[in-house]
């Protein structure tokens, strides 16, 4: 990061990358499939108010506004490794967050989406206990430039990937899985997203349709 972009990416593990592996339970096979190298990443440009989000190995990517969210700055601290640390917290896309940043490194960056506080987001969780980020190091130079950042004409809107892209590739695809099986009298039937599990749980605009 630098005072107005950073670029967020997923690393491997210290272990690498998983091998495939096959186990059964209760007489169904579970395979677990290797990580891919295709590895998550997040930009964020303040200056032009923007987010863009894909992954490393595609050459697509999502972009939308940078989400704002409405921290509730307390007067708690605390001391996570040399940094003396404030709470705040703030709900964001179905989750609501407790974060702890340091006013010694003024950035408004955080892991992944998170953003928006007068100093680097330290350490996160939210209240399902589902989501965790922690700093475990911090390191400086004297410049930074961030220039590997995704072509923004050519990114695809968010909320068009989520109401149309999606929905209607969930239908080809199971079009065709019908279309082979037609001949053995099965059907499958798609049902929508569970987004339980997920970062995001719903978006702003389906809060606002409720």
């Amino acid at each position: 990061m630098d005072n107005n972009k950073s670029h967020y990416i997923v690393l491997k593990t210290s272990n690498g990358f998983k091998k495939e592996t096959k186990k059964r339970v209760n007489g169904n096979l579970n395979i677990t499939l290797p990580d891919s190298d295709n590895r998550p990443q997040v930009f964020t440009d303040i200056n032009k108010n923007l987010l863009l989000s894909g992954y490393t190995k595609t050459k697509s990517s999502l972009k939308e506004q940078l989400p704002k969210i409405n921290w509730k700055i307390t007067n708690e601290f605390k001391k996570i490794g040399e940094y003396k640390c404030q709470k705040a917290t703030g709900y964001f896309r179905g989750r609501t967050y407790t974060t702890w940043f340091t006013n010694k490194i003024p950035v408004p960056f955080g892991p992944w989406k998170l953003q928006g506080l007068p100093g680097l987001i330290i350490e996160v969780k939210d209240d399902k206990k589902e989501v965790y980020f922690r700093v475990t190091k911090v390191s400086f130079k004297d410049t930074i430039t961030i220039n590997n950042f995704p072509n923004e004409e050519k990114a695809i809107p968010l909320r068009k990937y989520i109401e149309v892209i999606v929905p209607n590739r969930d239908k080809e695809r199971t079009a065709k899985i019908n279309a082979k099986n037609s001949d053995r009298g099965t059907t499958v039937i798609k049902s929508s997203t569970d987004r339980n599990s997920a970062k995001e749980i719903i978006y702003e605009w389906e809060e606002k349709q409720k």
